[in-house]
């Protein structure tokens, strides 16, 4: 399972663009729950976030 919890920046960038900014709340929270328990990916989750999702869809 634990292989599970690591999301690949692949998926972060299909996810930002197969989903409107309306879902950004929902991809946020889902980010921070799954990668909840490794601090660094947590960290590099939150800089995404902030810094490429609104790059990319003008969140």
């Amino acid at each position: 399972m634990f292989h599970q919890h690591i999301i690949s920046s692949d998926y972060f960038i299909t996810h930002t663009h197969t989903h409107t900014h309306t879902h950004t709340h929902t991809h946020t929270q889902t980010c921070f729950t799954t990668l909840y328990v490794f601090t660094s990916y947590h960290f590099i989750c939150t800089v995404f976030i902030n810094v490429m999702c609104p790059s990319l869809v003008n969140c």
